[in-house]
């Protein structure tokens, strides 16, 4: 397919040259920008760059609204953490790729109906995301702020990819249709007081097929806080879960081997964040035999074909609790694979 296609950059074009371009419809506009660039400015002319932040975009908002005002169906933009309250409205967008901007306000993309593909890349955002078209979210190295919990309301997301970079996780409202997702914790773990009465993380992603929640907390985490809400991942299949399901006695992975009832693939990585593994973990797996009764703890997930785990040799106590586990909840020795590093994979 030919392509009619624009890209436009702040220091090399003008507005003027758009309305010399024919009017034919546009399939892919690129907007980039590096003025207002953070690394041009000293610490004490910090006050000017945000300014600067504000005047770019009213540099770029006229190029925006070109492209919408010619249909284009794929839009990316590209500055330098410049500010924005971005608002779109077309009823062609299908597809947004966003580098490197802040959004004070909500991304609101009610305006846009047929909105397939929305990509964040390491953008601030500051604001709640809306969208009742979005199939795809991709937000990677997502900068949330710490004061308010932004909230994330896309119920009909097929793919979530959530990799946050810093603040407060942002809150998932009900994905019912749901097929694959990713979400990684920031490296700050922050609660926010009074967030008692609501689950954050888990209880938006219960209908996955497909899940794999990642985090560098041992201790503490988003997951582990939602726990207590009970979600059943009636749909689930296929899981990948770090260190953090070890924490208080393994009940992340307990909890999810008894709400996953047609769980066939269980994988354990524990080989990346090892430094973060409590010397509690090491005391309990050593101290006096703790009971894992499968009357009181029934397994559900009895579609469970194989449990890979994945581990460096320092935790080698943690997986022989493991083990255990799986053993008294009924899983065969033949269905576990373990992986110790670099080291080739073995059946037990």
């Amino acid at each position: 397919m030919n392509w009619n296609t624009i890209t436009c950059m702040t220091r090399a074009h003008s507005s003027m040259s758009l309305r010399l371009r024919d009017p034919t419809p546009l399939d892919f506009c690129q907007i980039f920008s590096s003025y207002g660039d953070i690394s041009t400015y000293d610490d004490e002319d910090y006050d000017i760059f945000v300014g600067f932040q504000y005047e770019t975009f009213q540099r770029i908002e006229p190029w925006i609204l070109y492209a919408l005002s010619h249909e284009v169906q794929v839009l990316r933009l590209e500055g330098a953490l410049w500010t924005t309250n971005l608002a779109l409205v077309s009823s062609h967008l299908k597809r947004i790729e966003v580098i490197s901007l802040r959004f004070d306000g909500y991304l609101d993309f009610s305006s846009c109906p047929v909105l397939d593909v929305l990509e964040l890349s390491s953008c601030i955002i500051c604001g709640n995301i809306l969208s009742q078209s979005l199939r795809h979210l991709i937000i990677d190295y997502g900068i949330f702020i710490n004061d308010i919990r932004c909230r994330i309301s896309a119920p009909n997301l097929v793919s979530l990819k959530l990799h946050q970079d810093s603040g407060l996780a942002p809150l998932l409202d009900s994905m019912p249709s749901l097929v694959t997702a990713y979400v990684g914790e920031s490296n700050e773990y922050i609660q926010k007081n009074g967030e008692d009465s609501f689950s954050v993380v888990l209880e938006g992603l219960s209908s996955a097929m497909n899940l794999e929640l990642i985090t560098p907390f041992y201790q503490y985490s988003i997951f582990e806080m939602d726990l207590k809400w009970c979600p059943m991942f009636s749909k689930l299949k296929t899981l990948l879960l770090n260190g953090w399901c070890l924490a208080h006695n393994f009940t992340g992975m307990v909890y999810f081997l008894q709400h996953s009832p047609i769980l066939e693939t269980l994988q354990l990585d524990f080989q990346k964040h090892e430094e973060y593994y409590s010397i509690e973990t090491y005391e309990s797996c050593n101290s006096r035999e703790q009971s894992y009764n499968s009357k009181d703890q029934p397994l559900l997930s009895k579609h469970l074909k194989v449990v890979k785990i994945i581990c460096g040799k320092k935790v080698a106590v943690i997986v022989q609790r493991i083990l255990k586990i799986l053993y008294t909840h009924g899983v065969p020795s033949e269905q576990i694979d373990i992986q110790y590093e670099c080291c080739s994979s073995a059946s037990i």
